[in-house]
């Protein structure tokens, strides 16, 4: 199996997974800037606090709070000074990169050749993998099979929501306009799984109760999505989300 990168090079690929990248490249590196700087605000604040209290009283508790109280790796204190907590920053490049995650390894690939398990045409193994873009520029990533018995088809998500409406009287008669209308509801989740492309299920599970939740007469919902092709073993992989505790809401 090749994927093929928009300046014409091929990856070849043997091997699938369902390992997850980031859904949003932009948004996990402004809130990762944004709890460093918070980390460093407040490490420099805890150093202002210790300087004010040794000056008290023209010095007289100098030096008390001298000790180290961040940084410990062990009982010792750490010497021989205070080390602030570790931070870490992502910085995302601009340009769109082809990444690929394989099962068997938390770290993604943007290079070079990787491995499959066997693959042949009478045994039809399933065998998943994870493309994503390491950038901010769109990427248009094209996957072709290198032998006519390799079927790539997209993953499969199903889609579960559940509505407890707000006591509606009964209808004056059997006529099917007065129900409620499923085909808006099918129309909506169509809709937001094809606005843009969802690396994490939960992203689009979120998107989903977000939309629902605001529809007039909602009193509970339930949103749960599952992938059933991850495991042979499991029937699907999933998030839920929901509005109560418990199985069903209370009465």
């Amino acid at each position: 199996m090749r994927l093929k990168h928009p300046d014409g090079s091929l990856l070849h690929l043997a091997y699938c997974s369902n390992v997850h990248p980031a859904d949003d490249l932009d948004g996990v590196s402004a809130q990762l800037e944004r709890y460093a700087a918070r980390v460093r605000e407040l490490y420099k604040m805890d150093g202002e606090l210790a300087d004010y209290y040794h000056k008290l009283a023209g010095g007289k508790w100098n030096h008390m709070m001298d000790q180290a109280h961040y940084g410990y790796t062990g009982f010792q204190e750490p010497r021989p000074v205070q080390i602030m907590p570790a931070v870490r920053e992502v910085a995302v490049p601009a340009a769109g990169k082809m990444g690929v995650a394989v099962e068997g390894n938390v770290a993604a690939q943007f290079e070079g050749e990787l491995a499959l398990p066997e693959l042949d045409a009478f045994n039809r193994q399933q065998r998943w993998f994870e493309v994503f873009n390491g950038g901010k520029e769109e990427l248009r990533i094209a996957v072709e099979a290198s032998e006519p018995w390799i079927v790539v088809t997209p993953q499969r998500l199903r889609v579960t929501v559940e509505i407890w409406l707000d006591h509606i009287p009964p209808a004056d008669n059997d006529d099917p306009a007065l129900a409620w209308d499923y085909d808006y509801l099918r129309e909506q989740i169509e809709e937001l799984a094809s606005l843009r492309r969802y690396n994490l299920q939960e992203s689009l599970a979120h998107a989903l109760y977000d939309r629902f939740a605001g529809m007039r007469g909602v009193n509970a919902l339930r949103v749960v999505t599952s992938k059933p092709d991850v495991y042979p073993d499991a029937r699907g992989v999933g998030v839920e989300l929901s509005s109560f505790a418990g199985f069903k809401p209370e009465a």
